[in-house]
């Protein structure tokens, strides 16, 4: 399975209690398993024998089978609902996740990986239009950096992109406004036309949530969550980095997608031909 597909509280709490087994001076624990623990899983012909120079055992066949179950079975998320027929939305979703879009063509699609639309509490759209303009098509992604949750918004077409570090629940409980405000923030620090600017921050923006559905995105936004990363460490931390530039440094980094163009460039280039 997945890590996204895992209830990570009761993995850490799961991790925490087998750790404990090793539990020693006042409060220390081996950053292994126990040894009579693993012992009893080789016993079981679950793994190769632990007792070697080696820092790693393999799992046998068996064993694969049935952790795979375990995983499943212990710490998959829990779905209500019948068989066959839709999931249901997580109780307690925010307000806005009920909106009637008024006019799907115009609202922002925002494509999320299944970390964050369980972090965002809402189910996924499962009609988006067939075209869409401008800047309106995104993809997002949860990333834990320096222990803080952020999230990555990518252009699903120009692969402009902005990081929003330190994420908590009251901003994702707001998600269409935060992420029009932030989306501008970085615009004006790119000096992008005041215009577009000033629609994205009139009136009450509309998203439609959806399914990730590029996985060259997906790929591109790996390699920048990479450099985000190294560049926030680089500063200190979140709490010490200016994420404006860090986002600006993003958005001049040769993309392969692109052909080695810029993000800046290819979001400049589409804005000048076809307008906001």
């Amino acid at each position: 399975m997945l890590p996204e597909d895992l209830d990570q509280e009761r993995l850490a709490e799961a991790a925490l209690a087998l750790l404990s087994l090793t539990l020693h001076d006042y409060g220390r624990v081996w950053k292994s398993l126990d040894y009579d623990l693993m012992d009893l899983l080789h016993a079981k012909g679950w793994i190769s024998a632990p007792q070697n120079k080696a820092k790693s055992v393999c799992l046998t066949e068996e064993g694969k089978r049935l952790a795979a179950t375990i995983l499943k079975k212990q710490f998959g998320h829990k779905v209500t609902g019948t068989r066959g027929s839709k999931k249901a939305a997580p109780a307690g979703g925010p307000g806005w996740a009920e909106q009637k879009i008024e006019d799907p063509s115009r609202a922002y699609v925002i494509r999320c990986t299944a970390k964050l639309l369980r972090e965002l509490r809402v189910e996924p759209a499962q009609i988006v239009p067939d075209e869409i303009d401008g800047l309106q098509d995104w993809h997002a992604n949860l990333l834990r950096i320096d222990r803080r949750k952020c999230v990555l918004f990518t252009h699903t077409r120009t692969l402009y992109s902005f990081l929003i570090p330190g994420v908590k629940r009251k901003d994702l409980d707001r998600f269409p406004p935060w992420f029009t405000e932030h989306l501008a923030t970085n615009l004006q620090a790119d000096d992008i036309q005041d215009s577009l600017v000033e629609k994205l921050l009139s009136g009450s923006p509309e998203v439609l949530v959806a399914r990730t559905s590029d996985r060259s995105v997906l790929g591109s936004m790996n390699d920048l969550a990479f450099q985000a990363q190294v560049a926030i460490e680089a500063s200190g931390g979140v709490d010490r980095c200016n994420i404006v530039a860090v986002n600006r440094d993003l958005n001049r980094i040769p993309m392969g997608a692109l052909k080695y163009d810029y993000a800046i460039t290819t979001l400049n280039r589409v804005l000048g031909t076809e307008g906001i």
